[in-house]
């Protein structure tokens, strides 16, 4: 799985998910309007196995995913169940390339700001300790 992946799991706490049950991993804002996750290459993971369609089937709401278990098979309570997808490449590589240096570029300039920041507080730190005690 590549950095820039999408990935969301689920400990199952209720009970087990048997077979044509769905469970719902809750919580992600913005899921449903993602459209940079590849949906058509998810795949999920349950008790050491990978699925994909059609021994899962995958609903993606506003902020949820609902996941059926099409397996044949029961994935018992306590099992964590997750959910991973690509995303599609960005349109223009080098657009994103020139976004993210300006914000390494902006950033550099926060730390020097800091930087400033922190050896004016130590240069008056530094004269009040010097100060003769009243």
């Amino acid at each position: 799985m590549a950095a820039n992946d999408f990935m969301a799991g689920v400990k199952l706490t209720a009970g087990p998910v048997n077979n044509n049950n769905t469970i719902a991993i809750t919580g992600l804002p913005g899921v449903g309007a993602d459209t940079t996750i590849d949906r058509a290459k998810a795949e999920v993971a349950a008790n050491g196995r990978v699925y994909v369609a059609p021994d899962v089937q995958l609903g993606i709401g506003a902020d949820f995913i609902n996941i059926t278990n099409r397996t044949g098979a029961s994935w018992p309570q306590h099992s964590e169940v997750y959910v991973c997808a690509p995303r599609f490449p960005p349109a223009d590589p080098a657009a994103e390339i020139e976004a993210l240096d300006a914000k390494v570029t902006a950033l550099e300039s926060q730390v020097g700001a800091l930087q400033a920041t922190v050896a004016d507080h130590e240069t008056r730190i530094a004269a009040l300790e010097a100060a003769a005690p009243i």
